[in-house]
């Protein structure tokens, strides 16, 4: 009888470790799935986050480009500029070079007409 007793506890015992096992079994796996859905979770708004930022890169990088370009148009321009107004200004010293050259031949023209009347 004693034995029997032994025997119903054990083979209770194992049971029992068997049902437990079987419950950390579960708990695991549904740990791990829980874990995977979570890392999902959260990993997609990260990768979206990586793919604007790569994204906002990319453009700024074009600006960049752009702005680099614009700035040597703009300094070819301001060149452009400095030689017409350079240009503008030897015009205006002919003209009054060649106003100063009328003005003195008028001058010697009167002095010739001036003189042939005296003689």
């Amino acid at each position: 009888m004693l034995h029997s007793i032994i025997r119903d506890y054990d083979h209770q015992l194992a049971t029992r470790n068997e049902k437990i096992k079987n419950a950390e079994k579960k708990l695991i796996d549904a740990s791990c799935k829980s874990a995977k859905e979570l890392a999902i979770d959260v990993n997609l708004p990260v990768k979206h986050a990586y793919a604007n930022q790569k994204k906002v890169d990319k453009e700024f990088r074009k600006i960049q480009q752009e702005a680099s370009d614009l700035e040597k148009q703009s300094e070819k321009w301001n060149e452009s500029l400095k030689n017409f107004e350079s240009a503008i200004r030897h015009l205006g010293d002919f003209e009054a070079f060649a106003y100063a050259i009328e003005r003195e031949t008028k001058i010697l023209l009167h002095a010739v007409k001036e003189s042939k009347k005296e003689t």
